[in-house]
């Protein structure tokens, strides 16, 4: 009885000396075949050091697994139940209440005091609680198809023991799983050349044994990035004007637009855009012949106004896929000459000839008139002159 009270009263004091002067949080393991069971071993001194069973019971165990973030104590384990040890034993008589936050901080002889053998190495059998695995991906957002992208997943353990799991890549509504065995906190999957089959969602799984902790998804999005086509304009009659403000194109003549690209995805169209009287239409449609299309204009009129560019668009399994537009390019249409010629000058020549005939024929009437006027004189001076004569002859 004395004997048990005097032991118990040394334990006491020792326990709170060590306390004082081990440090606190040291490592503890556990060496067995699965993630969160097998046989408890302490890091002291430089060394790895198992522990004895005197006293060993559930919450000793239950300090252990929520240390080692394994979730709750299933079992204490006595008797080198997972096998025997070798080295040091660095505790004994280990005595827990069940709430510390290590086993260095329970009652115990002291480090490296005990009287027991490796017969006697006791251990564990944990709940186990996997981390939740995080996930993430390089392209983030969407993917061009035939590109290579890279999942990481990892995982933020409280301990070393919970690095020896395995993580799984799995396609949520596809086909595709791969495994991977990690020494480390995360692993890292390639999948390259990605095809419209790979897209969908993505998770990553984290296991040992029976238990399996599953992160968030990511969504590979494969999609065709295709390139901006250019857009030129030429005249073949020689009906283009080049002005800063665009392309000035004779009304009358013919003119033609060409698209172009160095697309590596044949088989698509190219779509004229039109944009005039703030409305925006597709106006013409032409396959794709030597990654170009011409679309031409027998005779611009003034309905051809506006601005104008093209895409390409390529239609596969996966849907339709559209380039970026190319550059605008602003068409407008001005009057020839010979219209101008023949709305202005014309015009203006026969009004000048209407007044020129006016003119003319007022001279000529105003000529015509002076000469009855003379012609009048005349007569009237004659017949004065023969008054005259008469007079002189009745005279003599």
């Amino acid at each position: 009885m004395w004997t048990q009270e005097i032991k118990f009263f040394y334990l006491t004091i020792v326990s709170c000396l060590s306390a004082s002067s081990a440090a606190e949080g040291v490592p503890v393991r556990l060496s067995g075949s699965t993630l969160c069971s097998g046989r408890v071993e302490i890091f002291y001194n430089n060394t790895w050091g198992t522990v004895c069973d005197d006293n060993w019971d559930i919450n000793d165990a239950e300090v252990v697994c929520r240390e080692l973030g394994c979730g709750t104590a299933q079992s204490a384990a006595v008797s080198a139940s997972f096998g025997e040890g070798n080295g040091s034993i660095s505790l004994d008589d280990v005595d827990c209440s069940g709430s510390e936050r290590s086993l260095t901080e329970c009652q115990h002889r002291g480090f490296g005091t005990h009287d027991c053998t490796h017969s006697q190495d006791p251990g564990v059998v944990c709940s186990v609680i996997l981390p939740k695995p995080r996930i993430s991906m390089i392209p983030a957002g969407k993917v061009d198809r035939r590109s290579d992208v890279s999942i990481t997943c990892s995982i933020s353990p409280q301990s070393q023991q919970l690095l020896q799991g395995e993580f799984t890549l799995k396609q949520i509504s596809g086909s595709f799983s791969q495994k991977k065995l990690s020494t480390t906190n995360s692993a890292t999957f390639k999948i390259l050349q990605v095809d419209f089959d790979k897209d969908g969602l993505y998770q990553c799984e984290y296991s040992h044994d029976s238990s399996i902790s599953t992160s968030d998804s990511v969504n590979v999005s494969v999609t065709v990035f295709l390139q901006q086509p250019s857009i030129s304009v030429t005249s073949p009659d020689g009906g283009l004007v080049r002005v800063p403000d665009g392309s000035e194109i004779i009304s009358g003549y013919s003119f033609v637009f060409t698209c172009t690209n160095n697309e590596h995805y044949p088989g698509g169209v190219f779509n004229l855009i039109f944009y005039g009287s703030n409305m925006k239409h597709t106006k013409h449609t032409k396959p794709s012949v030597n990654n170009s299309a011409s679309f031409s204009f027998p005779v611009a009129d003034f309905g051809h106004d506006g601005r104008y560019s093209c895409v390409y668009e390529i239609t596969l399994s996966a849907g339709t896929f559209t380039s970026p537009e190319a550059s605008s390019i602003h068409i407008i249409i001005i009057y020839s000459i010979m219209s101008v010629l023949r709305c202005v000058f014309l015009p203006l020549i026969l009004l000048l000839e209407n007044i020129a005939l006016h003119y003319y024929y007022k001279v000529i009437k105003k000529q015509k008139s002076d000469k009855k006027e003379n012609d009048e004189t005349d007569v009237s001076r004659d017949e004065e002159v023969e008054a005259e004569e008469e007079a002189v002859q009745e005279i003599e």
